[in-house]
């Protein structure tokens, strides 16, 4: 048959078979024939499929990094403005053409014998339609369920909003009182004037937080301490009786602030002595400091505080050259650093407090004796 003399020829031709074997059938010789015409050009393919495999690949990964970087979080604030600039346009061009219909109904109503409303049903219709409010169908109804849907969204961006704003407050407090604190500490380390300046941007800090959110007890403790490190007492003592004035009447802030806040305000009115040797500040400071210890718990979580407070007192009273009263509140608060010793393990800071009312209660038995040799002389 003619149409098989190219196969059998074709088949004659592929000498690699080899001679002893025998003449393919012609099905054979269209398969050898093709996988030989594919071997042959596969040399040529194989790079570009291998080409179009890799586009299709990188494909979803080149649309995942795309939609990774316009939607990365740095990038946030800028698709929430584009997404409320496009609302705002959308709904912001409706209001002078509502503007135009009233004037229109207003015109209407002036010189009709009847009384007309501001807005008419066929105007304010294709006015909503041209602006995409509504349907062809029912279009105030549509356009009012449209709105409704909207404003629903709107309410609820706002909530978001408002948590938002909530939420970045929140964190510009922390932020300042982190920097207010790593200010402090390394004042702590510094020189004399570079140091001044450091408790200088910690009260910054502190008063930017405090202007956030006032009213804390915490961030008025700090703003109060670093007016005392800056030596401005008056100011302290301002912040100190805002202090105790604002945690007098709450239980749950009175524990953990109350006695602390009487004993810094008592301490600043003994800074304010020193400066300007007027006694009633030391007068005050007494009577603050009996307000702290009848305010310290029986329960022993003060522990601390009250050796503080008998220490401060001891101080006073010495000051006032009430000795006996000052030699009691000096041993008190040596017994109870040394109960507190046992149990802490701040052993250094409990070996200098130790130190320093031994020198104390030394000091002022040794004033209470020139007294009493004075006085038989």
């Amino acid at each position: 048959m003619e149409w098989m003399a190219p196969v059998v020829g074709l088949t004659d031709a592929l000498v690699h078979i080899g001679a002893n074997e025998q003449v393919p059938t012609t099905f054979e010789g269209i398969w050898r024939n093709a996988r030989i015409w594919i071997n042959s050009v596969r040399t040529e393919i194989d790079p570009i499929l291998w080409v179009i495999t890799v586009i299709f690949t990188l494909i979803p990964g080149t649309f995942a990094i795309t939609k990774w970087w316009y939607y990365r979080e740095s990038q946030l604030p800028a698709r929430l403005r584009d997404v409320l600039e496009r609302e705002d346009e959308r709904l912001a061009a409706a209001r002078p053409k509502l503007a135009t219909l009233a004037a229109s109904g207003r015109l209407n109503a002036k010189v009709s014998p009847e009384p007309r409303f501001f807005f008419a049903h066929e105007q304010l219709a294709s006015t909503l339609q041209a602006l995409s409010l509504s349907r062809w169908w029912f279009p105030l109804h549509s356009a009012d369920a449209e709105l409704q849907v909207a404003l629903e969204k709107i309410i609820e961006q706002e909530q978001f909003c408002e948590k938002q704003q909530r939420s970045y407050a929140s964190q510009k407090v922390t932020t300042y009182l982190l920097r207010g604190a790593i200010a402090a500490a390394r004042a702590g380390q510094a020189q004399y004037e570079q140091r001044i300046q450091l408790h200088r941007d910690a009260l910054g800090c502190f008063l930017a937080a405090d202007d956030l959110e006032p009213k804390n007890p915490e961030i008025i403790a700090y703003v109060a301490h670093q007016h005392r490190e800056l030596n401005d007492t008056q100011a302290a003592r301002e912040k100190y009786e805002e202090l105790v004035e604002l945690v007098e009447d709450n239980t749950e802030w009175k524990l953990e602030y109350y006695v602390m806040a009487l004993r810094c305000l008592a301490e600043v009115l003994e800074r304010q002595f020193e400066e300007t040797r007027i006694k009633a500040r030391l007068q005050d400071a007494t009577k603050i400091l009996e307000q702290a210890s009848r305010a310290i718990p029986a329960s022993g979580r003060q522990q601390l505080e009250h050796a503080s407070v008998c220490e401060a007192a001891g101080r006073v009273y010495e000051k006032m050259t009430e000795l006996p009263r000052a030699e009691k509140n000096y041993k008190k608060a040596a017994a109870i650093y040394g109960e507190l010793s046992k149990l802490e393990r701040s052993s250094e800071y409990f070996a200098e407090a130790a130190d320093r009312l031994t020198l104390a209660i030394n000091r002022v038995s040794e004033k209470r004796s020139a007294l009493a040799d004075n006085a038989s002389n």
